[in-house]
């Protein structure tokens, strides 16, 4: 992929980090979302790899669809215009530019999420969706959707990971060559512990996965095959938080998603609160992290949360609503105190 020309759409938009220090902007990192820093999520007025302005979940799959429907409609209307009607309209439309949308575990469960995906077939040619599932939501992915990405978690190891990923790649074509005939090959190849493709199959949409996210080799060769798609697929990756950092792996009140090892189910979630995600100032001394807040100063969602659970406790009327946030927005007491009025979304 060429992302000055193709595109590249992050979900939720604060995942792009990475994204920023390999496209220019690793000097200006320190100053990340200070004033007169760079932003913390996507933004073209910094560089021409970042597309829009995006900080809300659940958007790239709906967006994503839009640019392929939108490149369709103008390799059309050029078409006419050079009065060349000869092409069916029907058939696929050759890609001009590649699109490439990155949706994690929980992004994908939001509403927009859904009808983007119910909305996959208008497609015709390549869109490429990139499921990064690392179990590591703001908080517990609640619903249908992250019960069934859970049960898929916990019936893969890691040697299932790197068999599946083997398979694919075998059943791949040489580099360059279509893809389309491998496709049927791949789905008989592959026996999943769990219909993990079945849903996305039902939409009518390729599923390749779920694969190891950090055999990098082997998702290069992926990503190379895939490109060469007439049509829209969806690759799920499984993900450590923080892979190589050891306290996100080894303390789960700090993080969700608990070390890799071959013995046990892949990245299961742990039920400690998420406290690695979007953190406050803190040091790393070796392998420790220590909190550099300052000493006994409370923040402003603890007492947002204390006091509504006090306001809770004179008027009945009072209900708390989150977006799988619960810890992140104060309300872990709340719930405790007032379960039948509490409703995680």
């Amino acid at each position: 992929f060429d992302f000055k020309e193709d595109e590249l759409l992050w979900d939720v938009g604060h995942q792009c980090y990475v994204h920023k220090i390999i496209t220019g902007r690793k000097d200006k990192f320190e100053r990340l979302r200070l004033p007169g820093g760079i932003s913390g999520f996507p933004n073209p007025a910094e560089s021409v790899y970042d597309r829009f302005v995006v900080g809300h979940a659940g958007t790239a799959i709906a967006t994503a669809i839009g640019m392929a429907i939108g490149e369709e409609l103008k390799i059309k209307n050029e078409k006419l215009q050079n009065k060349d009607r000869k092409r069916n309209t029907q058939s696929a439309i050759p890609n001009t530019n590649k699109i490439v949308a990155v949706v994690g575990d929980a992004s994908i469960v939001n509403g927009v999420s859904f009808e983007a995906l119910n909305n996959l077939g208008l497609v015709r040619r390549q869109l490429l969706i990139v499921l990064n599932d690392n179990s590591m939501a703001i908080d517990a992915t609640v619903g249908a959707m992250a019960k069934y990405f859970s049960k898929v978690r916990l019936s893969q190891t890691y040697e299932d990971l790197r068999r599946t990923t083997r398979n694919i790649l075998e059943h791949m074509p040489v580099i360059g060559k279509s893809v389309e005939e491998a496709i049927e090959r791949i789905k008989k190849s592959i026996r999943m512990v769990l219909p993990a493709s079945q849903m996305f199959e039902s939409l009518d949409i390729p599923y390749f996965g779920p694969v190891d996210g950090h055999d990098v080799g082997a998702l290069i060769q992926l990503f190379e095959a895939l490109a060469d798609l007439e049509h829209p697929a969806i690759l799920h990756v499984f993900t450590r938080k923080g892979n190589g950092f050891s306290p996100p792996g080894s303390r789960p009140s700090l993080v969700r998603s608990p070390g890799l090892t071959t013995a046990e189910p892949i990245y299961p979630a742990s039920n400690g609160a998420s406290k690695f995600h979007s953190t406050g100032p803190f040091k790393i001394n070796g392998d420790t992290v220590e909190s550099a807040s300052v000493q006994g100063r409370r923040s402003f969602t603890d007492v947002f949360g204390e006091h509504l659970t006090k306001l809770a406790e004179k008027d009945s009327r009072i209900v708390a609503i989150t977006s799988a946030m619960c810890d992140g927005t104060g309300l872990v007491e709340f719930r405790k105190r007032f379960a039948d009025r509490f409703y995680d979304v």
